[in-house]
């Protein structure tokens, strides 16, 4: 379809929806998105039926409840949760392990494909990308919800066996930031119900209720009434419906139901304040919300949507102006935020974050406060609006463009929300024609309106977070006011607006030319030689629509420093994004950007520096500006520097409170061999960073072009691309120079390793972590082995470690493998537990390696892991991205991998005797290192 006849679609469906708009302006109602199939049963329960085609030959269904943890009796608190976890140990239809040993033989993968949530007020099931080539998957899914709906068998052994389970999951989450977090609602939502429900709930309650406790709390509230079906995918509408009438509306109404109560979080006089502070936090933050009631669900009509966006034109000014703060030097604080969030079902908020450097809360605070009160006082600018509105539209337009390649599950959860609590859903097709024809009219004066929720005298919540050490100052409640109030007198000088939009790049060289073009027919692609004999690989490709990838690629990076240099390259990234590019600030490149889809960033790995981005095709010349700016005028601004320098400085002055971080420290200095370039981020990396020396190393990787080839692949017109090839690529700078990357010798260890260490910790836990290293042959196929291996493991150590012993919430399996600058492989696992059992846990583990490597190779799981890679393979193939770093794949080394009747025969072929080959091969005369930490 052509670009004119594309546009005459769209203007057509814009008439079509604002003379609906019209109408609806008058019934003031925001209409269901028609793509939708709606209804609802006699027995209550509720359904939303959709075709989408992302990806295709999949389809999602979920199971969401309007019941969370604000249900449970004081004797139930945690059980919502733990009910959600039964879900998957047992129903009418598939006892025992039966839900997931049925989806993972056709690759849908428990945790990936296969979850589900509990908050406060819902609790949602989701069964994702279900593939729907066989009607039988498709029936036993409806089949699974509805057993979720009302046939759970809670049998006292799978309750039993899933209390250690959720024991270890309550370990796992018990972070500082969810200590700080509980305590701060015992305060904060005083008097509510909201004070006392944490989700995961009580220990000792889990560990010891009555079985029939349960099982009152699942039949009193997981009922028809209160549930709905989501179901979005590749399939026919009508016959889904039709099959869901037929099975759901044999499931019996509850008689005289309990009333489902939304509960109250009451308003409160003045500020409530909360100091919360842990000896494991890393950061210092004051947060202070002021509360309002929400929207109620009958009246979220089209007044409602237009103040939605009026907020997100507020949210997005407010944001440009504190990343403005934030680019001058000594920055008040290490970031702030201004925003509009629901903070329960009952109430929302207005919220300013902020995080502040130790001690320094009075200047962060003053600050923060001065911009929200600015607003106040003097509104934003014209210019402002202005370009708000414009990224505003553009970004539901990039929305529309991009409608076919929106997935399943994104529409299950957007839906979600129109069953729960009447959110509008009325379709992009809608919400397109709406920001063109309301947001034009929004006026300033509208959108400054908004700030007047901001420091209101009543409903204030204040809580002022950080590191339990001495020394460490924090306000209390009357110093917070006290700024606060100190602000509101102030008389403020305006905010002026002095960015004047000009041309990006002033001085062009003139274009170079095409001078070869030839095809690759294995990769649908083409390489092209310009006349300064850069090479470029140009992949066409209509998979995501109005989407165009870019890579420049070059062998060298991180690899061509010395040792020294290893602090500025691991901040490389993050200060070059920061300075802006030729004669932009930062601040200025992002409004000169406004309203454009478009992302350009250099980049810094261990043997390669890059430069990558993606566009729209409407600003596919404006990525090529960017891209000839940073090997041509790349900026180095120090004042932006000294900024980032700043923030960065306070980020991680108490890191290493961080007990997880530790962890992973460890593990990084353990594995690199304790060689010299392996360091943990930290102060001292932050300390010997050099503004000079960073600047040097970009000149010294990006300076030559000829270094590099390029890749564009994605839905672009392939006559404006040459144009933009010739325009802007081939009159780059080169020279003859051609790297490659150097051996920095950095190996893991050649000799087993016990790193066994003791953490003080607030909760008791170990981590354990263990690493089986040895050289490899890198290849495509062998990658899959190890992959499939890892897989096997993974759900090895889920039916015994987790379920049968529950031992610890989870066990993380993963395999990798590298071919530069030494060909490798890895399989590792970690997880926590509680400390005394990490000995006993880490030798089933092994064991159970030691049993694969003998030939235990259960047959099943086998076919589970092999559906489950083709099945990612099938929707990968479907992606613009998978294309783009298979062309970049070739770039490096003129190298195909299998196509896809290749890969599927080989996948079919691996059997049970070559996994066990395969595994003695790569982990026989393997390297062990372990790495546990105990409290």
């Amino acid at each position: 379809m052509n670009k004119t006849i594309k546009q005459i679609l769209l203007l057509m469906v814009i008439l079509n929806i604002s003379l609906l708009l019209t109408a609806q302006t008058n019934a003031k109602q925001v209409p269901l998105d028609p793509a939708y199939r709606y209804g609802k049963l006699e027995n209550g329960l509720t359904y939303y039926i959709r075709y989408n085609l992302e990806p295709k030959n999949r389809a999602s269904f979920y199971m969401v409840q309007n019941v969370g943890a604000m249900l449970e009796e004081d004797n139930q608190n945690g059980l919502a949760h733990f009910l959600e976890h039964m879900a998957f140990n047992g129903t009418k239809n598939f006892e025992g392990k039966g839900i997931l040993n049925y989806l993972e033989q056709y690759g849908v993968a428990f945790g990936k494909n296969i979850n589900a949530y509990t908050s406060t007020d819902e609790t949602v099931y989701n069964l994702s990308d279900v593939p729907t080539d066989k009607s039988e998957v498709l029936d036993s899914c409806l089949l699974i919800l509805h057993d979720w709906s009302n046939y759970l068998l809670l049998t006292e052994e799978e309750i039993d066996s899933e209390r250690g389970v959720i024991s270890e999951e309550w370990r796992t989450r018990r972070t500082a930031q969810f200590r700080m977090y509980s305590k701060q609602m015992k305060t904060l939502y005083a008097g509510s119900k909201y004070a006392k429900r944490d989700i995961i709930g009580d220990l000792d309650i889990i560990k010891n209720f009555e079985y029939q406790t349960l099982k009152d709390f699942y039949h009193k509230w997981y009922r028809t009434d209160l549930q709905a079906v989501v179901i979005v995918g590749d399939i026919d509408v009508d016959k889904m419906e039709e099959k869901v009438k037929k099975l759901f509306s044999g499931i019996p109404a509850v008689k005289k139901p309990a009333i489902r109560e939304n509960y109250e979080l009451s308003d409160n006089k003045g500020a409530r304040y909360v100091l919360a502070t842990d000896k494991e936090a890393t950061g210092s933050y004051i947060h202070m919300q002021f509360k309002y009631d929400v929207v109620q669900s009958k009246d979220k009509d089209i007044s409602y949507l237009r103040n939605l966006y009026v907020e997100n034109l507020f949210s997005t000014m407010m944001a440009n102006r504190i990343n403005e703060r934030l680019q001058k030097e000594n920055p008040p604080f290490i970031f702030a935020q201004a925003y509009f969030t629901d903070i329960v079902r009952t109430k929302n908020a207005a919220g300013l974050y902020i995080g502040f450097k130790e001690n320094e809360w009075k200047t962060a605070l003053k600050e923060a406060c001065w911009l929200v009160e600015n607003v106040r006082d003097y509104g934003f600018t014209e210019g402002e609006l202005k370009r708000a509105k414009i990224a505003l539209i553009r970004n539901v337009e990039n929305q529309y463009n991009k409608k076919d390649k929106r997935n399943h599950d994104s529409h299950a959860m957007e839906v979600k929300d129109h069953y729960l609590i009447n959110e509008p859903v009325a379709g992009i097709e809608y919400e397109l024609a709406f920001v063109q024809k309301a947001i034009p009219n929004v006026s300033l004066e509208e959108v400054n309106a908004v700030s007047k929720r901001f420091f209101t005298d009543d409903n204030m919540l204040i809580t002022v977070s950080g590191p339990e050490k001495e020394g460490a100052i924090y306000p209390t409640k009357d110093e917070v006011l006290k700024i606060v109030n100190e602000v509101k007198a102030e008389k403020l000088e305006p905010y002026v607006d002095t960015f004047e939009e000009k041309a990006l790049i002033a001085n062009l060289a003139n274009p170079g030319k095409i001078t070869k073009t030839e095809k690759i027919p294995e990769l649908g692609a083409k390489l092209v030689t310009l006349s300064n004999d850069i090479k470029v690989y140009v992949k066409h490709s209509e998979l995501e629509k109005d989407k165009i990838l870019f890579t420049a690629f070059s062998w060298g990076g991180v690899s061509k420093l010395d040792d020294k240099d290893i602090p500025n390259s691991m901040v490389f990234g993050g200060f070059i994004s920061a300075y802006g590019l030729g004669e932009f600030t930062s601040v200025e490149l992002d409004k000169q950007l406004t309203g454009k889809i478009v992302s350009v960033e250099p980049g810094l790995n261990e043997l390669s520096e890059s430069i990558s981005g993606s566009s729209s095709q409407a600003d596919m010349e404006t990525m090529f500006e960017l891209v000839h700016l940073y090997f041509t005028n790349p900026r180095f601004d120090e004042q932006s520097y000294n900024a980032l320098h700043a923030r960065y400085a306070a980020f991680v002055k108490n890191m290493k409170n961080d007990i997880n971080k530790a962890f992973r420290d460890s593990v990084s200095v353990t594995m690199a061999n304790h060689h010299p370039r392996e360091r943990p981020f930290g102060e001292d990396i932050i300390n010997e960073i050099s503004f000079n020396r960073i600047k040097e190393i970009y000149k010294e990787r990006f300076h030559d072009a000829g270094d590099f080839f390029f890749v564009f692949s994605g839905d672009f017109d392939e006559a404006k691309l040459n144009s933009y090839l010739e325009k802007y690529i081939a009159n780059l700078p080169v020279s003859e120079l051609k790297e490659t990357f150097e051996d920095d010798g950095v190996r893991p260890p050649a000799k087993d390793v016990d790193n066994h260490f003791e953490k003080e910790m607030t909760t008791a836990k170990s981590t354990v972590y263990v690493n089986f290293n040895n050289k490899f042959d890198y290849s495509e196929k062998n990658r899959i082995y190890i992959n499939i291996i890892a897989k096997l493991m993974d759900k090895r150590y889920d039916d015994i470690i987790r379920e049968k012993e529950g031992g610890t919430y989870g066990v993380g399996v993963r395999s990798s493998s590298v071919k530069r600058p030494y060909q490798g492989v890895q399989l590792r696992l970690q997880f926590d537990c509680e400390t005394g059992n990490e000995d006993k846990l880490k030798t089933i583990a092994l064991d159970e390696i030691d049993k694969l490597m003998k030939g235990q190779v259960n047959e099943i799981e086998l076919k589970e892991a092999k559906s489950n890679i083709l099945k990612e393979k099938t929707e990968n193939i479907e992606k613009l991205g998978y294309w783009h770093s298979r062309v970049l794949l070739y770039g490096r080394e003129n190298k195909f991998l299998m196509n896809k009747d290749e890969y599927t025969k080989f996948i079919e072929s691996i059997d049970a005797k070559i996994i066990t080959k395969k595994a003695n091969e790569f982990l026989k005369k393997a390297v062990k290192v372990e790495v546990v930490m105990s409290a």
